[in-house]
């Protein structure tokens, strides 16, 4: 389905830029964001770089072509335009980026549901798309690629999730997370919650 495609294809979009991509490619990234975003020919050859990237996980066999069409070029480029990317990237340099963390939370089992005892505990598993420190806390962020009309709609779709990250983080680091960002490929834009 498009979803499963889609779930498939955005970590390697999203994180090629803090791993997977090479080397040169990750140093001309950062450059970018060092000079002017709104000079052309920087923007068509960082564009030409996603594209180039984008043919070479297919040749490799990391995604298909039918899961690489699901999101463009122009899409990938977008959230790298982002301030979330550029702070992403700040923090990558301090090594200070998380991605992909895994996590277990016990709560109490009529927090989860009213209807369940208080004496019981539900255990949450869950994976953090990305989180990353900056001077006054944590800043947690997961990507969606639902197909929505409004950032009300991923708000009330996520918020649950991202509460549940939220605690587990704190938990796990001792930090307060001071923003909760969910970053939308349909929309392409940063929606804070």
């Amino acid at each position: 389905t498009l979803k499963q495609a889609l779930r498939a294809v955005i970590p390697i979009l999203v994180y090629g830029v803090y791993g997977y991509f090479t080397k040169e490619w990750t140093f001309e990234w950062e450059n970018f964001h060092t000079e002017n975003m709104q000079e052309e020919q920087t923007r068509k050859r960082i564009y030409a770089a996603i594209k180039e990237e984008r043919r070479q996980w297919v040749a490799e066999k990391r995604v298909t072509e039918e899961e690489l069409l699901c999101v463009s070029a122009s899409k990938i480029m977008r959230f790298f335009e982002s301030s979330l990317s550029q702070r992403m990237i700040a923090a990558r340099q301090r090594k200070e980026l998380f991605k992909e963390q895994p996590f277990v939370l016990g709560i109490c089992a009529n927090e989860f549901r009213e209807n369940y005892p208080a004496s019981e505990t539900v255990l949450i598993q869950g994976v953090i798309d990305v989180f990353f420190y900056e001077e006054d806390g944590i800043v947690l962020a997961d990507y969606k690629t639902d197909k929505v009309s409004s950032r009300q709609e991923l708000i009330e779709r996520y918020k649950t999730q991202i509460d549940y990250y939220q605690k587990a983080l704190e938990q796990i680091t001792g930090k307060t997370v001071k923003e909760r960002i969910l970053y939308s490929f349909c929309l392409q834009e940063e929606i804070y919650v």
